[in-house]
């Protein structure tokens, strides 16, 4: 685990903020995506969040001339404000000129992420675990799981890539090495869907969730503790946007009112 991985903790109230980001779909720096950049914004200052999350087509490989550029350009908000994210791929993201491990590359050059490789035998570039600290001590409060949903499907049924049956073993040997430990777990993936996409937390089981459109949260139970909350936002305004929603919803009802 990196230093900056292990920065990750929960806060002395108890609280610990994620912001999902996906289908930012970013081209060439369209006034499309300068909009974006500019809700991205809105939403880190409104949140102040320790970790966000880019599930998932972050650019738009095939119309971007410079893939390298463009996923810079949409982390630079965060690389600014010195907040931990950490990523998956969507289906879109290597379109372009560049593979996945390429952008992988891309990633790690940035001084905040925390996105992993994962292990070069299970499918996929970036199958990973993400450790929460306890507010009081080192040990574990929550683990954060990453998995690459692929792309698209080459067997002919369907549009989209899955989950690998070898991922799922990985996922339930990575659970069985931290179970003896107790620790909270929550899941992501890049939300594939035909038409609009899902909208999926990272949400520690258990923990207090403050719902808020467009979030929509998955949990499966174990300790109860305090004050994991969550922000999903797809924020393309090409295919339209919740987002500034969000952000007004946040200024009328604050979390923890």
């Amino acid at each position: 685990m990196t230093a900056k991985a292990s920065s990750l903790r929960f806060r002395q109230d108890g609280s610990f903020t994620i912001v999902q980001l996906a289908d930012v779909h970013w081209h060439n720096g369209e006034p499309e995506d300068l909009r974006s950049r500019r809700l991205i914004e809105r939403i880190l200052d409104a949140e102040r969040p320790d970790l966000v999350a880019l599930t998932g087509d972050i650019v738009g490989g095939y119309d971007s001339r410079d893939p390298a550029d463009a996923y810079r350009q949409v982390v630079a908000p965060i690389e600014a404000r010195a907040i931990p994210w950490a990523s998956v791929f969507g289906n879109h993201d290597d379109e372009g000129n560049l593979s996945r491990l390429d952008l992988l590359a891309v990633k790690q050059s940035c001084a905040w992420c925390l996105t992993e490789r994962g292990p070069e035998d299970v499918t996929g570039v970036g199958n990973y675990v993400l450790r929460v600290r306890s507010r009081e001590d080192d040990s574990l409060a929550a683990a954060l799981y990453w998995l690459d949903s692929g792309s698209y499907n080459s067997h002919g049924v369907g549009d989209y890539a899955w989950i690998a049956w070898d991922q799922i073993a990985w996922y339930r040997a990575a659970s069985r090495t931290l179970a003896a430990e107790r620790v909270p777990a929550g899941r992501a993936r890049h939300p594939l869907a035909r038409g609009r996409a899902k909208l999926r937390d990272l949400v520690a089981p258990g923990r207090r969730l403050h719902r808020q459109r467009p979030t929509r949260a998955r949990t499966e139970g174990t300790r109860p503790q305090r004050g994991v909350s969550t922000r999903a936002c797809p924020i393309d305004p090409r295919h339209g946007t919740s987002a500034e929603a969000e952000v007004q919803n946040k200024r009328q009802h604050p979390v923890g009112t």
